[in-house]
Order: C-alpha cells, then structure tokens, then sequence
C-alpha cells in the first residue's frame, strides 16, 4: 500500500463506496513524437466539489513497444511551482496502481489492496526502477497543481529518439463521499 493510501485510510478518509456512480473517472492519452519537449495535462473532475476525495492511485503511464513506465502520485504543487522530476518512488507507486489498474474500488465498490513488499524489497525494486529511468529514451518532470478549487495532472516529457508508438496515459479517480 503506499503511504497515501495508508494515511487516507488511517484517517478514516477512505471508504468503500456503495456503487461505482460515486466514481469520477478522469483519463486522457497523448501521442509522443521524438525530439520534442512537451506539457500535458489532466483535469481532474469532480475534484474540489463538496464531499469529493481523490482516490489514492492517480498518475499515468509511458507505454511503447517494450517500454512500460509508471508515473505514481505525483507531488501536489501551488500554481507556480515548477514540476517535479519523477523519481523511483513515483515509479513504485505508480507499477502498485497498475497491478489494479488505476481502480483503488473494485467494480462491486470493495477496496483494491496494493501490495506491500516490504522495506527491504521495496528499496531494491526503486533501486531497479532508477536504472530503468535512467536509460530511457525520455526525461519527465510530474506535479498536480492546484488553482482555486481545480486541480489538474501536469506531466512535461522531453523525448529523444522513440521506437514505435508511444503513448502517455494519464488518471484520476475522484470519489463522492456524499
């Protein structure tokens, strides 16, 4: 479970909905092209209304033949501050939310559980993520800004040379505690 999910659900800010209406979806995808610099964005829906949580696995993904890399919870940032790198802590956070594909509720409306591996093994997968990082074709910069009651998920990728289709997802799941 990441540290999120583990503090929303401490504090009693988390729970199963009674049916999946109560879930505002926010999903969008983005073509990369080669050798550019580009900022995408996510408004996240429903967020900052009366009684809406956002549900602890939000972020995107890089996808290409070969080539999968999760962007998980990425920090919360003030209007001007400027985006984040992506570290191995956003890429572990973000392969846990797509072992349940981006869903912390499952379709009846229970709690998906993220597996915890444990210190040791978890410092040894980020380790193996930041070498993964570090190799790829890619650079991104990640952050979810707030302006007044809007929030949105801005993910700015600098690209090299890309093989194949590549294809930025981004999600949100906001939930109605109503």
């Amino acid at each position: 479970m990441t540290r999120i999910a583990a503090v929303l659900l401490a504090t009693g800010l988390l729970a199963a909905p009674a049916h999946a209406a109560k879930i505002t979806p926010s999903d969008a995808s983005f073509v990369l092209e080669p050798h550019t610099t580009r900022t995408y964005a996510l408004r996240i829906k429903g967020l900052g209304e009366d009684k809406n949580v956002l549900d602890p696995c939000w972020g995107g993904e890089i996808v290409a033949p070969g080539l999968d890399y999760p962007i998980g919870e990425p920090d919360f940032l003030s209007a001007r501050a400027p985006l984040a790198p992506v570290g191995p802590s956003n890429l572990y956070a973000g392969a846990q939310c797509q072992k349940i594909h981006w869903d912390f509720y499952d379709a009846r409306g229970h709690l998906q559980p993220l597996h915890d591996d444990g210190p040791g093994r978890r410092a040894a997968i980020k380790k193996r993520m930041a070498r993964r990082l570090a190799g790829a074709p890619f650079r991104v910069r990640a952050g979810v800004r707030n302006v007044g009651r809007d929030a949105t998920i801005s993910v700015r990728v600098r690209t090299g040379a890309l093989t194949g289709r590549t294809v930025l997802r981004l999600h949100a799941r906001v939930f109605n505690q109503s």
